[in-house]
Parts: C-alpha cells; sequence; structure tokens
C-alpha cells in the first residue's frame, strides 16, 4: 500500500475508532459509511476495461439486506467503524455472492463509455469477493485508449460513501455522488502505480468530516448524559444517589 493510501487509512480509523459502539436495528438495511471507503482499480487491455471493486465486509452485510437476499429486522453492533464479529452473519457475502440481483447491481451502478459507446459489463467470478472484491469487465467497440467510468455504488443506501479510485501512473479519483463520473487514460507505457496519496486523501476530506462530526454529536450527547446522571454529594461528602438535571 503506498504512503498516500496508509495515510488516508490512518485518518479514517482513527477517527472511526473514536466513535462510540453504536447498536443499530431496524428492517431496512442499515448503512454504514464512516468507515474505510470503498476502492476500486481501473485498467485496460486491448479493447477491454476491468474494474475491480472492493467494499468492507459490513458494508456487503448492508448491501445484502438492501437487495434483499438476505432476512432483514436483524442486530448490528459496530466498534472501530467496522462490525462486531460475533455480531455479524458470516453467510452475508455468501449469500451476496449467490444472488444474481448482486451481479445486476453491479452492472447497474459500475458503467463504462469508450468512444462515445457504452460498452457491454459482466461480473467476474464473486468467490473472494470479501478479501479480493469483485472484478468486471467490459467490453468496448475497438481498442481503449480512454474512457469515462462512472461509479456510484452504495450512494443509493447513503450519500456520505466514497470510492477510491486509482489507475495506470498517478491517476486517482474519488467517486461522490456529485462527482461520480471520471475519464481515464490507459497508455500501455506508463507504470502501474498507485495514485497520489494526497491528492486522493484531499479528495476524501468529506468523509473524514463525516466521521468526526458524528464523533463531536456522539461526545455531545455524551457529555449531557453524564452530567444528567452525576449524583449531587450529600452535606458531609456521601452521595445522596439522587438525581439532578
Amino acid at each position: 500500500m503506498a504512503p498516500g493510501h496508509r495515510r488516508l487509512r490512518t485518518a479514517l480509523l482513527a477517527a472511526a475508532a473514536a466513535v462510540p459502539l453504536a447498536l443499530l436495528t431496524g428492517g431496512v438495511a442499515q448503512a454504514h459509511p464512516f468507515g474505510d471507503p470503498q476502492t476500486a482499480r481501473i485498467g485496460a487491455d486491448g479493447d477491454t476495461v476491468r474494474v475491480t471493486w472492493h467494499a468492507a465486509d459490513d458494508d456487503l452485510s448492508a448491501l445484502a439486506i438492501e437487495l434483499r437476499v438476505v432476512e432483514s429486522g436483524r442486530t448490528f453492533v459496530y466498534q472501530d467503524g467496522a462490525l462486531v464479529p460475533e455480531e455479524s452473519d458470516p453467510t452475508d457475502v455468501d449469500a451476496l455472492v449467490a444472488a444474481p440481483e448482486f451481479a445486476d447491481y453491479l452492472l447497474k451502478h459500475i458503467r463504462v463509455r469508450a468512444g462515445g459507446q457504452e460498452c457491454t459489463g459482466s461480473v467476474g467470478s464473486l468467490d473472494r469477493l470479501g478479501d479480493d472484491g469483485a472484478e468486471l469487465t467490459f467490453a468496448c467497440a475497438g481498442p481503449v485508449r480512454s474512457a469515462e467510468v462512472s461509479i456510484s455504488t452504495l450512494t443509493d443506501m447513503h450519500e456520505a460513501y466514497r470510492t477510491l479510485a486509482t489507475g495506470a501512473g498517478d491517476q486517482g479519483h474519488v467517486y461522490t455522488p456529485a462527482d461520480d463520473t471520471a475519464e481515464w487514460t490507459f497508455d500501455a507505457a506508463a507504470p502501474t502505480s498507485a495514485a497520489d496519496g494526497a491528492g486522493l486523501a484531499r479528495r476524501a476530506l468529506p468523509q473524514v468530516v463525516a466521521v468526526l462530526a458524528a464523533l463531536a454529536g456522539a461526545a455531545a450527547v455524551m457529555t449531557l448524559v453524564v452530567r444528567r446522571r452525576r449524583p449531587k454529594p450529600a452535606p458531609g461528602g456521601v452521595s445522596t444517589g439522587a438525581h439532578h438535571p
């Protein structure tokens, strides 16, 4: 992992780690956009564009519920920006992989255009979805030197989701609901390396800000609760145990 990506990951995790344990329940999928962002690697070979998309396990669980491929009304406990393992159903990812709705979802939210024409997408093997992500291939009308790639995955569940995408050379883009399409160039002579980490970190700032805002709100609530629950000492230093606002 490039130093810039490590710094970005550290910033996101440090902010998320400070958020206290949160219990989420309900019949509707609970989006959790304040942990690690989604990532995408974008490349091309001849007339084919490849996009490798990866999301955290808890986000995959939320998507499985959103697509109704697992039961809803489940309980999720988050800590340090991730789902507490014992509260997560390990079959969520398996159910997502087996559901045709998932491949349809990916092809709806990840699209490629080259030479002014839409490229035909397909989803490869999903056997290692949790570890390696999903690889999508897009067959275009001819050799691809540049293409428009649109990514809007998970933003239909919560607008705070971001996708950090990298390509050949120093290309990089942070996909957001307001900026979900980017132009990518493909040059066989260009070295394949991670995009500039500092630039990606700056463009991912809204996600970090959202985490810090959640933290500030939680801290304010906790302070209010502590102040309301602190018992007033009785004369002589003995606590009465009474509640005082």
